[in-house]
């Protein structure tokens, strides 16, 4: 039981886990230490205590508070809700361009494999420039179009806005430039 190679393997992680257990606490103590450290240096405890700022940009409409009683800047849920749904499908119908791009860019190469001459020796160097171009092309027209739809949404906050800008170019900018690999 002890030379079996199984075993060795159980016994070496067995006895190797609790010392990746000890050096992640070690190093998690450590960086909060440092982090804590850096935040007092750079005045960035009040960060978090501190009321969030309206942006310059928000269009909101006066609306007594039901807390208080005073006049607040807000937006209508309902309004940003159907603001944000119209944004979504956008990204969702850009998705399905990519797939078609791809779909076209994959129908290309298959096609040229199949054929003689220039398009036998050269279709699949012409499909894979095809791909790079319409992932630069796309990435660069979709970073305006997420810019402009979180806009469109009329997030209160800096955080909000940028929170669904990251979001909306993650999405697309993940599924325009590795989904050609994620087909294949």
């Amino acid at each position: 039981f002890l030379f079996d190679s199984d075993a060795k393997q159980q016994f070496a992680t067995i006895t190797f886990a609790p010392v990746i257990v000890f050096f992640y606490a070690l190093f998690l103590s450590r960086f909060k230490q440092h982090q804590s450290i850096k935040a007092k240096e750079w005045g960035c405890f009040a960060w978090t205590g501190s009321k969030p700022t309206v942006r310059p940009t928000f269009h909101g409409v006066p609306q007594t508070d039901p807390i208080d009683g005073h006049i607040v800047i807000d937006w209508p849920s309902a309004m940003r809700t159907k603001r944000t749904q119209i944004a979504w499908t956008v990204i969702g119908v850009l998705c399905l361009v990519v797939l078609g791009a791809i779909g076209f860019v994959f129908g290309l190469k298959s096609w040229s494999q199949r054929q003689d001459g220039f398009w036998g020796t050269y279709g699949g160097i012409i499909a894979s420039l095809i791909n790079t171009a319409q992932v630069q092309i796309l990435n660069i027209v979709y970073g305006g179009l997420a810019t402009f739809l979180t806009g469109y949404e009329n997030w209160k906050t800096d955080a909000e806005y940028s929170d669904n800008l990251v979001a909306k170019l993650f999405l697309f900018k993940f599924f325009n430039t590795f989904g050609s690999v994620c087909v294949t």
